[in-house]
C-alpha cells in the first residue's frame, strides 16, 4: 500500500524546508562569526591606533582622559564582541537542534516507508498462497461427486438385474435402496462441505482490522511529522528575526562608532592644523618683537597672559637668547617666577586647555594673572645679572643653537606626562 501523493509531496516540501533551514542557518551562523572576528580585528586596531597615534605631548590631565576614553571604547567592543559570540553560539546550538529533528524526521520516514513496503508485500502474497491451496478443491469435488455417482449406478444398476420385478419386490428392499440412497448423499455432502467448491475464495485483507489500523497509524505519523516541521520552521524564523535585529542594533552601533572614530580623526586633525597655525603665527610675533625696542616689547608682554608670554618668549629665544634675557629681566619678579614655574609644569609646545580654534582671536588675559604696574622705559642695570638663573626654562630646543643645549635638556622630562 503506498503513500498519496499530496502526502509524498508534503514530506518533501518538509524535508526541502528543514534544508533549506539548515543551511540558512550555517550561513548566518558563519556571517556572525566573521563579523565578530572583524569587530575584534576593528577594536584591536582602534586601540592600537589610539595608543600609537602621534600625539603632540599635552597635560597628565588630558592624557589620562584620552585613555580613560581608549578604555571606555575597548571595554564597549569587548561587549560586543562577547555578545556576538554568544549569539553565533546560540544560533549554532539551535541550527544542530533543527538538524537532529531533520535526520530523526527521515529515519521515521524510512521506517515508516519500510513498513508499508513490507505489509505491500505480504499483502501481495496472500492471494498467491490461498489460489495455491485452495487450487485442488475445483478438481477433487467433480471427481468425488463422479465416482459416488458411478458407484451409485453400479449399484442400482446391478440390484435392478437381481431383484424381482417391482411390483412382487418386498418392502424391506425398497427401504433399504432408500437408506443407501441416504447413505450416499450424506457423504457427497460431508466431502463438498469439507473440500469446498472452489468458486467462491475470500478476498485476502479484505475486512482486516490491522490494515486499517495501519493506516491510521501511519496516517497519524505523517501528520504529527509534519506539525513538528511547522513548530521548528516557527521556531527557526523567530530565531532567525531576533538575529536579524540583533544583526542591526549591531550595524547600527557599529556605524556610530565609525561615525565618532571619524570625529576623533577629525577632531585631532584640526588640532595639528591649530598647532601649525599657532607656531607661525607666535614665530612671526616673536620676528617682530626682535626687532622693537626693549621698553615696547616689555609693554607689550605686560599686558599677555602667562602662556601667550611664555610662546612668546620662547620664540624670541629661539633666534636671539640675549633679546629674550633681556625681556625677562624687564619683568617683576613675581611674573618672571610664574612664567619659570610655568615651563617647569608644562610644555610650551603644547596647546592650552582652552585651546583656541584657527582662524580664531586670541583669547584675553586669564584673571589669574597678576596685575602689575607700568613697567619702566628704561631697563634696569644692577638686576640684569640676576635673570639668567630664570632664563633655562625660556631656552630653545637644541636644534635652535648649540649654546642652549644644557637647558633645554629638561624638556622632554617636563613634557612628558
Amino acid at each position: 500500500m503506498s503513500l498519496p501523493a499530496s502526502k509524498l509531496r508534503r514530506l518533501e516540501r518538509v524535508r526541502e524546508r528543514a534544508f533549506d533551514r539548515a543551511r540558512a542557518d550555517a550561513a548566518v551562523a558563519r556571517v556572525a562569526a566573521e563579523r565578530a572576528r572583524l569587530d575584534a580585528d576593528g577594536a584591536n586596531d582602534a586601540l592600537v591606533h589610539g595608543l600609537t597615534a602621534g600625539f603632540e605631548p599635552a597635560p597628565l590631565e588630558c592624557d589620562l582622559a584620552n585613555l580613560e576614553a581608549l578604555h571606555v571604547r575597548a571595554a564597549a567592543r569587548d561587549e560586543q564582541l562577547e555578545r556576538a559570540q554568544l549569539v553565533t553560539a546560540e544560533r549554532g546550538r539551535a541550527w544542530q537542534r533543527a538538524q537532529k529533528a531533520l535526520e530523526r524526521a527521515l529515519e521515521q520516514r524510512a521506517t515508516l516507508r519500510r513498513r508499508i513496503e513490507q505489509r505491500e508485500h505480504d499483502e501481495a502474497r496472500r492471494p498467491e498462497e490461498a489460489m495455491s491451496s485452495s487450487r485442488t478443491i475445483p478438481i477433487a469435488a467433480p471427481l468425488r461427486w463422479l465416482l459416488l455417482c458411478q458407484t451409485v449406478a453400479c449399484g442400482v444398476t446391478a440390484r435392478a438385474s437381481d431383484d424381482p420385478p417391482e411390483d412382487a419386490a418386498p418392502a424391506a428392499a425398497l427401504a433399504d435402496d432408500e437408506a443407501i440412497a441416504d447413505t450416499e448423499s450424506a457423504a457427497v455432502d460431508g466431502a463438498f462441505a469439507e473440500d469446498g467448491d472452489g468458486g467462491d475464495v475470500a478476498r485476502p485483507g479484505a475486512g482486516d482490522p490491522s490494515l486499517a489500523a495501519a493506516q491510521a497509524k501511519v496516517d497519524a505519523a505523517i501528520a504529527a511529522a509534519a506539525n513538528r516541521g511547522e513548530q521548528e520552521r516557527l521556531t527557526i524564523a523567530q530565531q532567525r528575526a531576533e538575529l536579524d535585529a540583533e544583526v542591526a542594533e549591531l550595524d547600527g552601533r557599529m556605524k556610530a562608532i565609525d561615525g565618532l572614530e571619524h570625529r576623533i580623526d577629525e577632531l585631532l586633525g584640526s588640532g595639528e592644523v591649530a598647532r601649525t597655525r599657532r607656531r607661525e603665527r607666535v614665530e612671526q610675533l616673536a620676528t617682530l618683537v626682535a626687532t622693537m625696542s626693549p621698553a615696547a616689547a616689555a609693554t607689550m608682554l605686560a599686558q599677555m597672559s602667562d602662556a601667550q608670554a611664555q610662546d612668546l618668549l620662547m620664540a624670541v629665544a629661539q633666534n636671539d637668547k640675549r633679546k629674550a634675557a633681556k625681556l625677562i629681566a624687564t619683568m617683576p619678579p613675581a611674573r618672571a617666577a610664574a612664567i619659570g614655574q610655568r615651563y617647569l609644569v608644562r610644555d610650551p609646545q603644547a596647546l592650552d586647555a582652552e585651546g583656541v580654534p584657527p582662524d580664531m582671536p586670541e583669547r584675553r588675559p586669564s584673571a589669574a594673572s597678576p596685575t602689575e604696574p607700568a613697567v619702566p622705559t628704561a631697563p634696569p642695570t644692577a638686576p640684569a645679572a640676576a635673570p639668567p638663573a630664570a632664563t633655562p626654562p625660556a631656552a630653545p630646543p637644541p636644534a635652535a643653537s648649540p649654546a642652549g643645549d644644557a637647558p633645554a635638556e629638561a624638556s622632554p622630562e617636563e613634557g612628558a606626562p
